[in-house]
């Protein structure tokens, strides 16, 4: 957090981490409360979050692939079965 009022949030470093990245996925699928998210939809993505590519946040997802995400031409889909598992954090807990 900055020291200037009002606050504001600054990332250090060129490229947010993995659990970083996973983590607004998480969210924005807990916003939405769908599984699927298709890329003409209007939404708070991850790279307008971190302000940052499109392509970095994809090939970051397809790298981390633990059967998490499935990502093709018209969207991203969450594989977990159970909105539960998306609001632990289970994700997020096993890249820390």
């Amino acid at each position: 957090m900055s020291g200037e009022r009002p606050r504001r949030l600054v990332r250090r470093g060129g490229q947010p981490g993995d659990a970083a990245l996973i983590h607004a996925m998480e969210r924005l699928y807990l916003q939405q409360g769908r599984t699927r998210l298709p890329w003409a939809a209007d939404l708070t993505c991850p790279w307008v979050v971190f302000d940052c590519s499109r392509q970095f946040v994809l090939n970051r997802l397809t790298v981390l692939d633990q059967d998490y995400f499935k990502i093709d031409e018209h969207g991203v889909t969450i594989c977990l079965a159970e909105k539960e598992e998306w609001q632990c954090g289970d994700m997020v807990i096993s890249w820390l």
